[in-house]
């Protein structure tokens, strides 16, 4: 990694800026059953989802989630992103897009009527703060994020960042994190090799950096032991503190 060419940080957002679970659990298990299921909240089912978060690249990826919670046919304690992947795939088109869909339109819905409640459900890493806006003095920043672009907008407001909406890449524009780079580099004539990218996802990780862009993994976000050692065998620098992307690109 040639730090010295950086010229763009992209950020991802849930598990890297915003511990955002709590969300997930509470739209993803009401989306689930406003599709057509019954699965009632419970310190188990919470639990589980918990475990599953490592794995989630996307809100499409919720219903194979909920539906193995429900039926009780996966231990997430023992999975890895392949078979994770193998098993969600198959439902990616049918209940996936569903409840993705379903997902948007709740937290929409929450945001109007009682937005104090909704930003409840989420804690900003305080770190995170710091750590973004002296980065954002120096460098061009954007968010990359499979999340909508109107709520990361207004979570990020409540900490005294406002960023201009073009610079929230979204799930509106792709849940493919490759296809958000490319874009990024045409929108900001920068080269692959040319763009910090911040995620708490392996699987993302892995994918942006065969473009060539520069990867590190946030260890305070949702990636498991298994997938912070993988990191490593990988070669890919993992980050235990925000301001170890200080340390990485500043100094």
């Amino acid at each position: 990694m040639n730090t010295h060419q950086i010229k763009l940080v992209a950020f991802d957002f849930d598990g890297v800026i915003a511990e955002t679970i709590n969300e997930w659990y509470f739209l993803g298990l009401k989306a689930f059953n406003r599709i057509g299921s019954n699965l009632q909240s419970s310190r188990e089912a919470e639990e589980q989802f918990r475990q599953a978060r490592s794995f989630l690249k996307n809100a499409e990826d919720c219903y194979f989630v909920f539906k193995s919670i429900k039926e009780g046919s996966v231990d997430f304690c023992t999975m890895t992103q392949k078979r994770f992947n193998q098993l969600a795939q198959p439902f990616f088109e049918k209940g996936g897009k569903a409840i993705a869909k379903d997902i948007d339109t709740l937290r929409a819905e929450l945001r109007k009527k009682d937005e104090e409640n909704w930003l409840k459900l989420f804690s900003v890493f305080p770190e995170m703060i710091s750590v973004f806006k002296k980065v954002k003095d120096k460098l061009e920043v954007v968010i990359a994020t499979t999340r909508d672009r109107a709520s990361v907008s207004a979570i990020l407001k409540t900490q005294g960042i406002l960023i201009n909406d073009p610079r929230i890449i979204s799930r509106e524009f792709s849940i493919d994190k490759r296809e958000q780079m490319k874009f990024i580099t045409r929108e900001y004539a920068v080269s692959f090799e040319e763009i910090f990218f911040i995620d708490d996802i392996l699987e993302h990780l892995k994918l942006v950096g065969s473009l060539g862009v520069n990867v590190v993994l946030a260890s305070w976000g949702y990636s498991n032991e298994q997938q912070l050692s993988e990191a490593k065998e990988e070669r890919i620098p993992v980050l235990k503190a925000p301001r170890d992307i200080i340390t990485q690109i500043l100094q």
